[in-house]
């Protein structure tokens, strides 16, 4: 497997354990917006080396929104 479609699959798992810590609502939303973020990071990564720049565009945009709930937490 590329380092690329590595860091894909990453992102993607980091994206769906935020998504469920935050929606479970167990007092995790810290964690669940740091995995998150480590998500867009990681689609930013990849967005940017394949020449994407919608996805790249779209994660950098979910990073600062990820920074702003990491903040109010």
């Amino acid at each position: 497997m590329s380092t690329i479609r590595t860091v894909e699959w990453a992102a993607c798992f980091c994206g769906i354990g935020g998504a469920l810590l935050v929606a479970m609502n167990i007092g995790m939303a810290t964690v669940g917006y740091s995995f998150f973020l480590a998500g867009a990071l990681g689609y930013m990564i990849v967005g940017f080396c394949i020449r994407n720049s919608p996805l790249f565009f779209l994660n950098l945009v979910f990073a600062i929104t990820n920074v702003i709930g990491l903040a109010r937490h």
